[in-house]
């Protein structure tokens, strides 16, 4: 996980956050942008995760078919 703090921001202030899938054939990344109310872009952050076998917790070179077909939609 790697998160840019780009301008400050207040807890009480209302932000949008925006999430992509970047990436999701060899491995899961999201990209994450929070922006004020202004439109200024307060806070970027990516996330890599690596899919794992449910049964046996090992890494898997390959994302597991389902998640294909949920992203397809």
């Amino acid at each position: 996980m790697s998160v840019r703090y780009r301008h400050p921001w207040c807890l009480e202030e209302t932000t949008t956050v925006s999430v992509t899938l970047t990436e999701y054939e060899n491995r899961i990344v999201t990209d994450y942008e929070v922006r004020g109310s202004d439109g200024t872009l307060k806070t970027t952050a990516r996330i890599v995760q690596m899919a794992l076998d449910l049964k046996t917790k090992e890494g898997l070179l390959q994302c597991p078919p389902v998640l294909f077909e949920k992203t397809r939609r």
